[in-house]
């Protein structure tokens, strides 16, 4: 047996709304219902900064404690945040680099 610890891949599914400016209900649906009436998604998160959760990931995975994150936030604060985009899933897309087929 090796004495080298195994890889750790988190998956973020925290609702960090409470250290956020973000609502908590925002979802891809509701974040889609939004930019049909107003600006674009990606307008919203631009001035939202990371939390502290983000932040505290992002410290873990410089470190080397956490070698992967598997997200389904679409508000892209991860890679805000410092985590590389290798180190990084982002399984439903985010509203900086998806785009929708008819706009």
């Amino acid at each position: 047996a090796s004495d080298e610890p195994g890889s750790l891949v988190t998956v973020d599914t925290t609702d960090d709304s409470s250290t956020s400016p973000l609502p908590s209900t925002a979802t891809a649906t509701t974040i889609a219902t939004t930019a049909a009436t107003t600006s674009p998604p990606s307008d919203l998160f631009q001035v939202v900064p990371p939390t502290p959760t983000h932040m505290a990931l992002a410290k873990l995975v410089q470190l080397n404690h956490i070698d992967y994150i598997i997200t389904q936030n679409v508000d892209g604060l991860h890679l805000r945040s410092g985590v590389p985009r290798n180190k990084l899933s982002i399984l439903h897309g985010d509203c900086f680099t998806e785009k929708c087929e008819k706009c």
